[in-house]
């Protein structure tokens, strides 16, 4: 699932990585970016914002993560990754993929 996340996470950055703060800003209490894997169709990817210090301003924190459509086995965590974009727009993703 580690290669899947990956992948999720980059295809992610490639789709919505130049988006502006106040697009993710829009998005902070509203449903999740909902995306098809791009290589494996039994994957799900959602996309959630938040702020990254639970109260209003400052960065904002993105939640990539990926769900089995028909999961194979129970899974108590959900496979994760997150990225920081801060107010002038700069992507964080502390080393996880591309910038």
């Amino acid at each position: 699932m580690g290669d899947s996340l990956q992948e999720a996470f980059d295809y992610v950055l490639s789709e919505y990585g130049s988006k502006s703060y106040l697009f993710w800003k829009d998005l902070i209490g509203q449903d999740a970016i909902v995306l098809t894997h791009p290589s494996d169709p039994n994957l799900q990817i959602e996309v959630s914002a938040m702020w990254d210090r639970v109260r209003p301003g400052g960065a904002i924190r993105l939640m990539v993560s990926t769900f089995e459509l028909q999961p194979q086995r129970f899974r108590v965590k959900v496979p994760t990754k997150s990225l920081l974009v801060s107010e002038d727009g700069q992507v964080d993703t502390f080393g996880h993929g591309q910038t």
